[in-house]
């Protein structure tokens, strides 16, 4: 049976294709391509890189028809391992795990029926036990809910005297921001970090799964997949960052108090 990659690369000759040409329409780097042709699967960090290239390079060679690469794709899914169950089985725990929950149970008794004599009979301030729980009987209503306006996502909070000497025209700074990502389709793997090089979020996005990150002043966002990914900062919506299968590296920041991209 022949293997996928030799079907690739048999394929992408019989059309009088180049490497070159390929990557110019797919957007996949060459590095890749030749990774698949010539089934080097552990060149890819993730499993979901690997299928969604594929699924792009056979789509691209129109051969996305052919059922049997969809199996050669499933094929190359990391399986799970058995686990291994233990040669031998130590009965003698049984017997010392009874005993333990029967002392346990008696100790409950023991301690339940102790602080039942002490509230009845020994509690020198009876008259405490009916002082009224903090919130109780009175309903406790969030910010959002007292009707106060609440201060806009990455935004600094001013004072009404401050509020009073910003004019028209002119541009309130921020210090802080906040990124929002939506999966529109198939699947994505992101990866995002804080001005620390912290990871805030690392892993695969199914279709309509929404992530949000607030109180951002520096975001590293790397997307495997970036043509399936809607990116959001504040209320702009910036689209999808690059073409379906697609890795793209994107870093946003602050600089004087305006949301600007500092590279990739």
């Amino acid at each position: 049976m022949e293997r996928l990659g030799e079907i690739l690369k048999n394929t992408r000759l019989e059309k009088g294709l180049t490497l070159e040409d390929v990557e110019k329409n797919t957007k996949i780097r060459r590095q890749y391509l030749e990774a698949m042709e010539n089934e080097h699967w552990d060149f890819f960090e993730e499993y979901v890189y690997l299928k969604s290239f594929l699924r792009t390079y056979c789509r691209y060679l129109d051969l996305d028809n052919r059922e049997s690469l969809y199996f050669l794709i499933e094929d190359l899914k990391p399986k799970p391992r058995p686990q291994k169950l233990p040669e031998q089985i130590d009965l003698t725990a049984a017997p010392r795990r009874k005993t333990g929950v029967f002392l346990g149970i008696i100790a409950i008794i023991l301690l339940l029926t102790t602080s039942y004599i002490y509230k009845q009979y020994l509690n020198p301030f009876p008259h405490l036990s009916e002082v009224p729980q903090l919130g109780e009987g009175k309903e406790t209503l969030l910010p959002e809910q007292s009707g106060q306006e609440q201060p806009k996502l990455g935004e600094p909070e001013l004072s009404e005297p401050e509020q009073n000497q910003v004019t028209e025209g002119q541009t309130q700074k921020i210090n802080r921001f906040r990124l929002s990502l939506k999966c529109i389709d198939d699947r994505c793997w992101v990866e995002v970090k804080n001005s620390e090089g912290e990871h805030l979020y690392q892993g695969i996005m199914v279709k309509d799964e929404e992530i949000s990150f607030s109180d951002l002043q520096k975001i590293t966002l790397k997307l495997g997949n970036a043509g399936q990914v809607q990116v959001t900062i504040n209320e702009a919506n910036l689209g999808v960052l690059g073409e379906i299968g697609a890795v793209v590296t994107k870093i946003y920041g602050l600089e004087n108090g305006e949301i600007k991209e500092l590279g990739d």
